[in-house]
């Protein structure tokens, strides 16, 4: 009895340590609905095309609310994929395409183009590297997109973002990591102008709320002070409803004299001299 008590005790101390071990020698995979994907995916941007052999390769990739990382491969020699796209569910996707392309046909999809999420930026003072925010979704491209493929960031998966070196730690729902080519004070930049045009459609969507609905008995019985509170809730100076539909008014003229006349803005500055209370 002893003997075969002593050689069970030895089996599951076999079974334990090897199970242990398996977590350190193996990549943490599960199962769900016949596909796999990683827990904790540990992204560095300089050793990317790691995580090609993984990832799997689709014609066209439209992105979703759980994608936070849209890479750029367009200018690496050492593959013939031009984009690598990781989501919090899934394994990682590779595609021909360029991030151009993948993020214009899905922000197509979602029915408000990219050049609009633009513009509404232009008139809040965000020149460069405007990101597409739509509601609580917000991707930023860590560049100008105007003239170069991007790699973009899904800021709405970020739960914070720390310094290492001259880079930035992204830490992503899920517990993944990633770590970009951008120092801290850029990264937070892009934050930033998520983070002022998201306000500016609150404030929007809050505008449009309120001339369809009467006020809120509470808010009839608040004090000055408790209004005021509420009031000074937002630092960011954010634009009314009237400014910003007048501002998107002027911009479709401005688009209708650039066709017609192909002068670029020839009556901006008459439109500014006339109108200054209007622009943003």
């Amino acid at each position: 009895m002893d003997k075969l008590y002593n050689k069970y005790v030895r089996q599951l101390e076999d079974y334990v340590l090897k199970e242990q071990a398996s977590r350190y020698l193996t990549p943490i995979i599960k199962e769900d609905r016949g596909r796999s994907f990683f827990d904790h995916l540990k992204i560095d941007v300089s050793q990317i095309l790691n995580h090609l052999d993984v990832s799997i390769e689709q014609k066209y990739i439209t992105i979703d609310r759980t994608c936070f990382y849209v890479c750029d491969l367009s200018k690496e020699v050492r593959t013939t994929y031009n984009t690598i796209v990781f989501n919090l569910y899934g394994s990682p996707l590779k595609s021909t395409e360029t991030t151009t392309q993948i993020m214009n046909r899905s922000f197509n999809a979602m029915n408000i183009k990219y050049d609009m999420i633009r513009q509404l930026g232009k008139a809040l003072g965000i020149s460069q590297k405007c990101p597409y925010v739509l509601g609580p979704m917000c991707f930023a491209p860590d560049k100008g997109t105007k003239h170069n493929h991007a790699s973009w960031i899904g800021i709405h998966n970020v739960r914070d973002i720390y310094s290492h070196e001259k880079q930035t730690l992204l830490s992503i729902k899920n517990e993944h990591e990633l770590l970009i080519d951008l120092d801290v004070k850029k990264t937070d930049k892009l934050v930033t102008n998520g983070h002022i045009i998201y306000q500016a459609q609150e404030s929007m969507v809050k505008g449009w709320n309120a001339l369809y609905q009467e006020e809120s008995d509470d808010y009839q019985n608040w004090n000055i002070l408790k209004k005021r509170s509420l009031q000074q809730t937002f630092s960011q100076k954010i634009p009314t409803l009237f400014s910003c539909l007048m501002f998107f008014s002027y911009f479709q003229a401005l688009e209708m004299l650039r066709t017609v006349l192909k002068e670029g803005d020839p009556l901006l500055e008459d439109v500014m001299k006339e109108y200054p209370k209007f622009m943003l």
